[in-house]
């Protein structure tokens, strides 16, 4: 190896530590990119360099002179799907994508067997690469793929927020609107306002009225989860006492009625010294 092949090998090396560093530091697509492909440009002295993504999120990031020799997205991806894996350089073009002047290196990028985008190099004239400068390139086009997965981490992660929102809107909306209606009535059974009402439908209404106010903290819950951000977080665990006595009682009320429909008697037996927790 003469001392212009290893301080060449030398550059390829401190390029592709560059990749990795702006991977690792930069996690948003938007400034990570961009200097990927610069570097790919200076590693293989490309007039330009582009990723399209076309699978969602779509994707499209060019540096240099490559915007006007890249396909439009529907060819771009003929030639992706066309394209066998690893790095082609002046790979034949599909009929839709008009012949291009110079040369040009294409790659699939490629997510569990999926091929998600392309990554595009344009040339004055058809390049030669050394086989350390073809892993080079194999190289970015794994940076690259590496970005891609991780934006559609985020993206996913967003959409994930975004039907999480809005199915505690809806479910939250879908149960107010009957649990309004259903205290409404039971407060006028209760009030006397329809009639008078004996001792035992009192008993039952009472019941009503304590099953529709657990279901609205319950609904307001939902409103609280769907409000809550995993990455910065809503709210604080706090740890309050609790009288077991009490919450054992309770339930044992809101289970009577059940329990008498089938002729049933539902009682508990609670020692004095329970100790509040």
């Amino acid at each position: 190896m003469t001392q212009v092949d290893a301080q060449h090998q030398q550059d390829q090396h401190a390029i592709l530590r560059d990749v990795l560093h702006i991977i690792a530091t930069n996690p948003e697509p938007q400034s990570s990119i961009p200097p990927i492909l610069e570097a790919a440009r200076t590693l293989t002295s490309a007039t330009g360099a582009s990723l399209l993504v076309f699978s969602e999120p779509y994707l499209m990031v060019t540096m240099g002179e490559a915007e006007s020799a890249l396909p439009p997205a529907e060819e771009a991806k003929i030639l992706a799907l066309a394209l066998p894996y690893g790095v082609h350089i002046n790979p034949p073009l599909p009929e839709a994508i008009p012949a291009l002047q110079g040369g040009w290196v294409a790659a699939q990028i490629r997510i569990q067997k999926q091929i998600v985008g392309l990554f595009w190099l344009v040339f004055d004239s058809k390049p030669e690469f050394s086989e350390s400068a073809m892993q080079g390139v194999q190289s970015m086009v794994d940076g690259l793929t590496i970005v891609t997965m991780n934006t559609r981490a985020i993206a996913r992660h967003e959409k994930l927020g975004r039907n999480q929102s809005e199915f505690m809107r809806i479910v939250s909306h879908d149960l107010r609107s009957p649990l309004t209606s259903i205290q409404g009535f039971a407060s006028m059974l209760e009030q006397g306002t329809v009639g008078d009402i004996n001792e035992r439908q009192a008993h039952f209404v009472e019941k009503i009225l304590s099953g529709v106010n657990q279901m609205t903290l319950l609904v307001d819950n939902f409103q609280d989860a769907g409000r809550y951000d995993p990455e910065t977080g809503f709210y604080e665990m706090e740890r309050s006492h609790c009288d077991l006595t009490e919450m054992v009682s309770r339930i044992i009320k809101n289970y009577l009625v059940p329990a008498e429909k089938q002729e049933l008697s539902v009682s508990a037996v609670i020692s004095d010294d329970v100790p509040i927790i």
